[in-house]
């Protein structure tokens, strides 16, 4: 339930800000211009109040109050010349959730609905997509249009509700189980979780982040760019090789990112992070397949040194919130939140994990070495994990030791775990290339490191002088 209720007049403003957040959130202001957010200053009264344009849809304020004893809840105010199709649907707005038990008011200048104020800003935004007559509204400027053909559904705080919660700070199973052989909607579930973690109240910090580059995934996998083609090859096909990054290096929607809300990311049905045009037209994202930094380039060619497919590698982040490092954002959250964020990453990984089978994981370092970050998952592969080391001839023209940890697990899924430094970082020369190519190579095949009995010897230290 989406509750902001705060009983300190200090931080009412940031309240109403942080309301304000959660709306465009929900996609409202793509169908309706706001011009301000305020909390009410009148005592004894308690709401906050989201200015609209009141001559795009005749609705003066969208209102989120919060009484001192009862759950706070949503107030959209209007004035007389409010188009009629629009009240309609204000009305039947208020009907459908009359219909489900809540406590709903409408009045000649006001509808107000006692309902989760993220599960009504969704259904309000899907009322005024409804309401265009026929396609276009006017906007503030009284000559220009919105095309509504383009504004998606709105991601919601509930958004993947078909999830169970169990009361845990993590996602849950659905509450309709899914077949474990269907791989598409385990694929959409993955996508849509981070969502249903933002949306609880204990977490709501992160729902201003958790945008289109919050899809777990990255670029292809299979050689399939669409989700109905990857879960199609999932039915026949398991990977070679996971690489997991540690979270997206990006920031919070703006105008001119190329972001979208996730709800437009599954409709996209593209597989990994889409990017979106100013019409919100969707287009293939960034893929490491294609990335043309040397390590990136030199990564791939092991893998095929290697002897598995290139087509056969998919990239997953292991958080799903942006920052431009992974200590800035450990720096953002406070303890608990950063705790919860973990334990949900950690499920989601093992959900990846027996989704894809992976027969070998690339863990970029950061995931483990960076100080205030710990995951009870990756740290227990850190553990059984042997050093190793190769010295590259980089970009510079000088010579760089780089360490990496190599986990033997024969027995499991994935059967072989290499934690290294992140590819897109990795500055190797074309002369170093081959050779660094051949070290991973090796160390991903598990050749010297990992015994026939599938056990680790632990004292097999790989150093590559080139």
């Amino acid at each position: 339930m989406t509750d902001l209720r705060s009983p300190s007049q200090e931080v009412r403003e940031a309240r109403a800000n942080q309301f304000r957040v959660l709306a465009r959130s929900m996609g409202l202001e793509r169908v309706l211009t706001i011009r301000d957010a305020k909390p009410n200053a009148n005592e004894g009264q308690d709401y906050d109040k989201l200015f609209a344009d009141d001559k795009q849809w005749g609705i003066r304020s969208v209102e989120a109050w919060y009484p001192s004893t009862k759950a706070p809840y949503l107030k959209i105010t209007h004035g007389p010349a409010i188009p009629s199709r629009c009240r309609e649907q204000l009305t039947g707005l208020a009907s459908k959730f009359r219909q489900r038990g809540a406590k709903v008011a409408i009045q000649s200048s006001y509808v107000s609905i006692h309902a989760d104020l993220g599960e009504v800003l969704s259904e309000l935004v899907r009322a005024l997509y409804s309401a265009a007559e026929p396609e276009t509204v006017k906007a503030s400027t009284g000559n220009d249009a919105i095309d509504l053909t383009r504004v998606p559904h709105p991601v919601s705080a509930d958004v993947g509700s078909r999830l169970h919660d169990r009361g845990a700070p993590t996602v849950s199973p659905p509450p309709i189980k899914i077949d474990p052989t269907d791989s598409r909607s385990l694929l959409c579930s993955l996508v849509e979780a981070p969502a249903l973690f933002a949306g609880r109240p204990e977490n709501i910090q992160l729902l201003p982040g958790t945008l289109s580059y919050s899809t777990p995934f990255r670029g292809t996998a299979f050689g399939c760019s669409t989700l109905d083609e990857v879960a199609a090859a999932l039915e026949m096909r398991r990977l070679d090789v996971l690489i997991l990054g540690s979270n997206p290096n990006a920031g919070e929607l703006a105008a001119g990112s190329p972001y979208g809300t996730l709800e437009e990311q599954l409709r996209s049905g593209y597989f990994g992070e889409a990017y979106f045009n100013a019409d919100r037209t969707p287009s293939a994202g960034w893929t490491p397949q294609s990335d043309s930094k040397p390590g990136w380039r030199s990564l791939f060619r092991a893998i095929q040194k290697a002897g598995f497919s290139s087509d056969a590698v998919a990239m997953v982040n292991y958080l799903p919130w942006g920052s431009s490092k992974l200590a800035e954002l450990v720096r953002a959250l406070d303890s608990a939140l950063l705790k919860r964020a973990i334990e949900f990453a950690d499920e989601q990984l093992s959900r990846l994990l027996t989704l894809f089978r992976p027969k070998v994981v690339i863990v970029v370092r950061s995931l483990t070495e960076t100080k205030g970050f710990h995951s009870p998952l990756l740290s227990g592969w850190r553990q059984v994990s042997s050093p190793a080391s190769i010295n590259v001839a980089t970009t510079a023209g000088n010579f760089k030791r780089f360490h990496l940890l190599v986990s033997g697990l024969r027995s499991t899924t994935p059967q072989l775990l290499l934690h290294m430094p992140h590819p897109g970082y990795l500055q190797i020369s074309n002369a170093g290339a081959p050779a660094f190519e051949n070290a991973v190579a090796r160390l991903m095949t598990a050749s010297g490191v990992v015994d026939q009995d599938g056990s680790n010897p632990g004292a097999d230290v790989i150093s590559v002088g080139l």
